[in-house]
């Protein structure tokens, strides 16, 4: 971001960020105390806050930031294990039913549903078959709160589906690599900030494109 954006632009833009997220944590912390989330099979027991393992994975991608604006400690209380868990659910809300493993087998890589894998039924049909006898019998699993403290403290890379089967979603990720992804990435942001909708912009891990 360091070679499309000035210093005191980049300023503005993480102190007005700054701002929105205090607005938003407010307001998330009101209603999870009027409408506490209740527990599912598999939650996190109140313990020790995420490793720091976890705080260096989230400061990664937003690195270029850092040396800009340097935010108090008391504008950020530590939460605990679960309310960071609930406020990554409340960000990233999408279908809880089903969820995605990132993988990796040589230079590929790609994300796959979870799933348990029928292997009986997969060794009755030949490899061509594979494919479509899985999705078949395959048992998908859904999203946990142990799914994800799993990927907050980095042992896994998980994804969310934000698309509901009712074709809504609560947000959207939307994806700039052309030859323009700095512009376009960057005029995107400027119409959310101009339609007071949050947004957060980052480099896609290549290195050669944004998330918005």
């Amino acid at each position: 971001m360091e070679d499309f954006e000035s210093l005191s632009e980049k300023l503005a833009r993480v102190t007005n960020e700054c701002e929105l997220l205090r607005e938003e944590n407010s307001r998330l912390r009101e209603l999870l105390k009027n409408q506490p989330i209740p527990r599912t099979e598999g939650s996190i027991p109140d313990s020790k806050p995420a490793s720091a393992t976890s705080h260096q994975n989230a400061a990664a991608d937003c690195g270029a930031t850092k040396a800009a604006v340097a935010v108090p400690a008391q504008a950020a209380p530590e939460l605990s294990t679960v309310e960071k868990i609930s406020l990554f659910r409340a960000l990233f809300r999408g279908r809880e039913d089903v969820f995605a493993v990132r993988w990796e087998s040589g230079e590929k890589a790609g994300y796959s549903p979870a799933s348990i894998r029928d292997w009986t039924a997969l060794r009755g049909v030949s490899k061509s078959e594979w494919k479509k006898r899985d999705k078949a019998t395959r048992q998908l699993l859904p999203l946990t709160d142990q799914a994800i403290h799993d990927h907050l403290s980095g042992k896994t890379t998980i994804g969310v589906y934000p698309l509901l089967p009712n074709e809504t979603c609560w947000f959207l990720a939307v994806d700039f690599d052309q030859k323009t992804w700095k512009d376009d990435a960057s005029s995107f942001v400027d119409s959310c900030r101009e339609w007071n909708v949050p947004s957060a912009l980052e480099r896609s891990r290549s290195g050669k494109g944004a998330h918005v």
